[in-house]
Formats: C-alpha cells, sequence, structure tokens
C-alpha cells in the first residue's frame, strides 16, 4: 500500500531538532514540534499556523535561545490565550530544554521561573463571570432532553442539573449508594475517559429531588429487568455512556431548542451551556459537556 506523505511526519521533525536545535525550521515548524510533545497522533501544523499570531522563537540554534525570547514568546501566548494554555505551552517548551541538556545540545534551561514572571498569581487570575440558565431555560434544556433523549443519555443530564454532581461523578453512579426511599446519593467515585477515581472533592451526600427520584426509580426497574434475562445485577446506572456521547447529546437538545418544530427561531442555549453557574439547579457543570468550547 502507497504511504501518504506525511507518514513519519512528527519523527522527521524531532531528529532534525536534535540534530541541530531549531536551525533551518520554518516559524510553524517550530511551533509544530512543540505541539506533537503535548498533543499525541493528530495532525496539529492547521493550529501551529494559527498560532503563529505570537513571535517566534526564530531561526536560532537551540543553544542561543535567550530567557528574553522564551519570556517573549510565554507573554505573547498569555495576550491572546488563557492562563492553563499558556501553562501547558510552558511545560512543553521547558520539556524541550531539558530534553537537549539531557543529549547535551544546551547546557541550561532559559524556560526557569519565566513562568512566574509572565503569570500572575491565581488568586489574582481573572475568572468568568457565571452565566446562569433562568428558571425557564432550564426547564426548556431538561424537558427537550426528555423527550428527544434516551434514558440513559436523558438522565445524566437531569441529574447534573438538579443536584449539582460534576459529569464524572454522574457517570460513576453506582446502585449501591442510591437511596430512593431518603432521596438521596452518595458520591464515591468519579470516572474520567474510562477510568474510576476518588471524586475531586472527595466523598459527600448529595439530596436528589423528588420527580428526579421516581425517574431515576423507574429507569432503575428497567435495568433490573434487562439484567435479570442475561442473569446479571445491576452496578453502574450508566454503564456504557461516555463523556462524549452526553456531548453529543447535549448538542443535540441545544440545537432542537434552537430550532422549534414550527420554524421559529429561540435563543441558542450553548452559550450558556458552555459556562458554569454557581448554583446545583443551574447546571452548574453543563460546562463539562460542551466539548466545542472552553
Amino acid at each position: 500500500m502507497e504511504r501518504k506523505p506525511y507518514h513519519g511526519h512528527r519523527q522527521r521533525l524531532r531528529d532534525r531538532f536534535l540534530k541541530a536545535g531549531f536551525a533551518g525550521f520554518a516559524p510553524h515548524e517550530v511551533v509544530e514540534l512543540l505541539l506533537t510533545l503535548a498533543i499525541p497522533r493528530r495532525d496539529v501544523k492547521p493550529e501551529a499556523k494559527a498560532l503563529l499570531r505570537l513571535p517566534a522563537l526564530g531561526h536560532k540554534p537551540l543553544c542561543r535561545v535567550t530567557r528574553s525570547d522564551v519570556k517573549r514568546l510565554i507573554s505573547e501566548i498569555y495576550r491572546i490565550r488563557s492562563a492553563k494554555t499558556t501553562e501547558l505551552v510552558y511545560a512543553v517548551v521547558s520539556g524541550v530544554f531539558a530534553e537537549a541538556i539531557d543529549n547535551g545540545f544546551t547546557n541550561e534551561n532559559p524556560c526557569t521561573g519565566i513562568l512566574k514572571k509572565v503569570l500572575p498569581p491565581k488568586r489574582k487570575r481573572e475568572t468568568q463571570k457565571p452565566d446562569p440558565f433562568t428558571k425557564q431555560e432550564l426547564e426548556l434544556v431538561l424537558s427537550t432532553a426528555k423527550r428527544v433523549l434516551p434514558d440513559r443519555l436523558y438522565l445524566p443530564i437531569a441529574v447534573m442539573a438538579q443536584t449539582g454532581m460534576r459529569l464524572g461523578e454522574t457517570l460513576a453512579m453506582h446502585l449501591d449508594n442510591l437511596d430512593i426511599s431518603g432521596a438521596q446519593y452518595m458520591i464515591t467515585e468519579t470516572v474520567r475517559k474510562g477510568r474510576f477515581g476518588l471524586p475531586k472533592t472527595g466523598r459527600r451526600l448529595v439530596d436528589v429531588p423528588g420527580n428526579l427520584v421516581g425517574e431515576l426509580e423507574r429507569y432503575v426497574l428497567r435495568l433490573r429487568k434487562e439484567a435479570m434475562k442475561k442473569g446479571g445485577v445491576v452496578g453502574y446506572l450508566f454503564e456504557g455512556v461516555t463523556e462524549r456521547m452526553i456531548q453529543r447529546a447535549l448538542e443535540r437538545v441545544c440545537y432542537v431548542c434552537h430550532h422549534h418544530a414550527d420554524g421559529a427561531r429561540k435563543p441558542c442555549l450553548c452559550s450558556k451551556a458552555a459556562r458554569p453557574s454557581q448554583h446545583n439547579n443551574d447546571c452548574r457543570y453543563l460546562r463539562s459537556l460542551d466539548s466545542g468550547r472552553r
């Protein structure tokens, strides 16, 4: 089978860098090399070219890159990107120099201490002001989700909206921790990319509204009937449901809310779904569901 021209592109970039540093690199190739160290198995050339609005390190051998060059680069990134993105780029650049030192291409890391000079302390960084759903918007989202989604996708959204649980905590819900008679749930686990772990804020007990308890009870009864047919038992309530599936489900709900059947256009809720609220009943963790926004 004929090999595509981009096969081995990442490795060729790294080999060039190890031989002569950034000498001979086009500006976008410098940024592209840095991105390949942070983003696996994806073409990052378009992102590299987009980032060229900021100054590159220049056509210099690695040993001639100065602290001023690095500080200018990190400062430009922070001017147009978030603090988190700036920290990521800094870590990648610093990692490149650390690897170069190990291989004998340079004697010092010009990145050392630069981040503290560019970024303000975390407590002083600007945070996005919450813009929660109104009661009417929340009712529209949940009623639409219930109408257009199967229960295994609708219920996680309803649980997050009405209890304040995070996405990972919701997808890790286990029947043993659900107290239907007491209308409570004990959070003991969270899941991310298929890996289970401890919740971010530790074990805690949350109240479950009465209407949601009824929906969960009917859902559990159906799960038990299905499990009995297979000779199994019910454990995790949303087994097989992934973060990406919930993201897509919310996008569909927002689209339906935006385009009613009668052709009337309603304000799209995606922008609010992408932002956290301060209150449990206002979907404060729906930000995790909209992967297309930050």
